[in-house]
């Protein structure tokens, strides 16, 4: 009987993180940011069978919730002009802020974030946190701010997280 629930217990587990990708539609070029406003953009190319989170990630912005980027997809929020208190946030962990950083937006502006584990990102680094046990690192955590050129064609391939 217990290895008969703990079969279930790993399967559902398995199907569950193999859904953790995003499923919407592919990325878009948005077409204009509304005055007074910016947009942000914050994406993870890798798959959640790659780099091992298998939850999504929450974009908080001052401690509110803007949305939810799953494996090999993307999300993107209107905002106020403004500097924000942001974090992303390990949903599986019981709103455990993964990483935390000060980002300012100007009116127009779009903002592109990556999300990367245990590779490097081209960009400038807003936080990186390590991943360890003991004295030994796994990897590393990092969310980055890219150029647009190079933010549009990693989400060329993505889509968005629903």
């Amino acid at each position: 009987m217990i290895k008969k629930i703990t079969v279930a217990l790993s399967f559902l587990l398995l199907s569950g993180c193999a859904a953790m990708n995003a499923s919407g539609p592919l990325f878009e070029t948005h077409v204009s940011v509304p005055e007074g406003k910016a947009l942000i953009y914050l994406f993870k190319p890798d798959s959640a069978l790659k780099d091992g989170v298998t939850t999504c990630l929450e974009l908080t912005l001052d401690d509110i919730e803007q949305g939810c980027v799953r494996g090999s997809g993307y999300i993107v929020t209107e905002v106020d002009v403004g500097k924000y208190q942001a974090a992303l946030v390990n949903k599986s962990a019981f709103g455990y802020k993964l990483l935390q950083f000060e980002l300012e937006v100007s009116s127009g502006e779009v903002v592109y974030l990556e999300y990367a584990f245990a590779r490097d990102v081209n960009g400038e680094s807003l936080d990186t946190r390590s991943t360890h046990v003991g004295l030994y690192i796994f990897e590393d955590h990092v969310v980055a701010k890219l150029r647009e050129d190079e933010a549009l064609q990693k989400l060329s391939s993505l889509k968005l997280s629903i």
